[in-house]
């Protein structure tokens, strides 16, 4: 396939970018189908009780705490040291074999029955490791990716690029439904672990694509020129002076906003499609209603890039897709609340496309806000960053079920609400990354090249 210029498209870049999203969103729900979201699964790292409680709590407190934040710190150490100085490529390499081995050792964690707490603490350190070296994933992958090929492209492999991680979220789920049809019971107790087993073969095919994979043309020009900076970190800060740091701050406010809203939903589906308790004769096929809503999440990714496509400007794109999600949340959670498990599971959907919408912009968005010298540095902190936030969403949940029993449904839809509503309002505060004259001369510039 070629570009209208007669550039070759650079698939192995491409795929793998996409391939590192798709491990990344691989391993991600793996925690989530299993530790988080299954009661009797839980209980087997954590001290357990009730449908929630403690147990919920701890697994929650855990994803966050160790996941979340050591992806910030894996952002802002990698790309600051290896992205923005070495290389894209290098950086990415690096990644992939280290998260996904990692995670392929939680399937010989003891149980909280032989060890004690010392299982959640195992649980605990390989979650940061795997969320350390996890963290390179975005930023790296982004600019790898949307600097390898032309401008008239980029918001369509960076969509593509973010469908990687719906896509791990579907192969997941298709996995955990042959396994546990499989083995029944037994899947509950101890097959479940060969999810984390496996997890490493997908990270085997990433590592593979990065080696065929090239330098981006773009940073390739950093370093012959010898214009990479001494601290990238300090110079995305420092480039503007405050109003550089006002824009970083606005930028994590939105992505804070929008992977609250993705952990809550999402995880939220887990959970209910999960609860044994929600319906009888349900639960046998919960894992393909979850590859189901994963699927047409990624028809509202690419659904995103063409309304982006005919909006043109980035930041108006991203406040009229978040406010299409807003005004179909609160009648769809009413709806996915009070219904038969199909109704629930077409509601969920439905939200599930419009929220996936959002995220076909974030990519672009966020390359075209971060120079060459230190754009692996800033997309890494600004997404991570916000992902850590985000990532407490479900402990907020968790937190409202332990003091407030039988409010986990209401806790889900005002914290849904809300970090919408922030989305909203700092897209809105951001400066746009395409300009009017651009618009007018019906062309779209390079940000990217600066």
């Amino acid at each position: 396939m070629q570009t209208s210029n007669n550039v070759k498209m650079p698939w192995v870049n491409i795929l793998s970018s996409w391939s590192g999203w798709l491990i990344d969103g691989f391993i991600s729900l793996t925690y989530l189908l299993t530790i988080v979201s299954i009661p009797a699964i839980r209980g087997i790292f954590f001290p357990n009780n009730a449908f929630l409680g403690l147990g919920f709590l701890f697994s929650t407190l855990g994803f966050a705490l160790a996941g979340g934040i050591s992806r910030f710190l894996g952002s802002a150490i990698m790309g600051n040291y290896i992205g923005d100085k070495i290389g894209r490529r290098t950086m990415l390499i690096i990644s992939v074999p280290i998260f996904s081995f990692a995670n392929f050792l939680i399937f010989f964690v003891p149980g909280f029955d032989s060890i004690g707490y010392f299982s959640a603490i195992l649980i605990y350190l390989i979650s940061f490791i795997v969320g350390f070296f996890a963290g390179a994933e975005y930023g790296g992958g982004t600019a790898l990716s949307l600097e390898s090929v032309p401008a008239e492209k980029r918001l369509w492999v960076g969509a593509f690029v973010q469908s990687g991680f719906g896509m791990g979220f579907v192969l997941i789920a298709l996995v955990s439904f042959f396994l546990s049809s499989d083995m029944g019971s037994y899947y509950y107790t101890y097959g479940f672990r060969y999810l984390f087993l496996i997890s490493i073969i997908p990270g085997l095919i990433s590592l593979i694509f990065r080696y065929f994979s090239t330098e981006t043309r773009v940073f390739a020009e950093v370093l012959e020129k010898q214009e990479t900076d001494k601290v990238p970190i300090v110079s995305m800060l420092s480039s503007k002076g405050l109003q550089s740091i006002s824009e970083f701050l606005i930028l994590v406010i939105i992505i804070g906003g929008l992977l609250t809203v993705n952990s809550v939903t999402f995880g939220y589906y887990f959970i209910v499609l999960l609860n044994a308790n929600f319906a009888a004769g349900f639960a046998k096929f919960d894992f393909i209603y979850i590859m189901i809503i994963n699927v047409v999440s990624l028809a509202g990714v690419f659904f995103g890039a063409f309304i982006s496509t005919r909006l043109i400007l980035r930041k108006k794109s991203m406040v009229i897709l978040s406010l299409a999600f807003l005004i179909i949340s609160i009648p769809i959670e009413m709806i996915a609340s009070n219904s038969s498990p199909y109704v629930t599971v077409t509601a969920l959907s439905i939200q599930a496309f419009f929220e996936a919408a959002i995220f076909a912009v974030i990519p672009i968005f966020l390359a075209e806000k971060f120079s060459k010298k230190f754009r692996t540095t800033g997309i890494g902190v600004v997404y991570n960053l916000g992902g850590t936030i985000g990532a407490f969403g479900l402990s907020f949940i968790a937190i409202a079920d332990v003091l407030f029993s039988n409010y986990f449904t209401v806790a889900w839809m005002y914290i849904t609400i809300f970090a919408t509503i922030v989305l909203v309002l700092g897209t809105l505060l951001t400066s746009e990354t395409l300009t009017e004259i651009d618009l007018e001369k019906k062309t779209i510039s390079d940000p990217i090249t600066r």
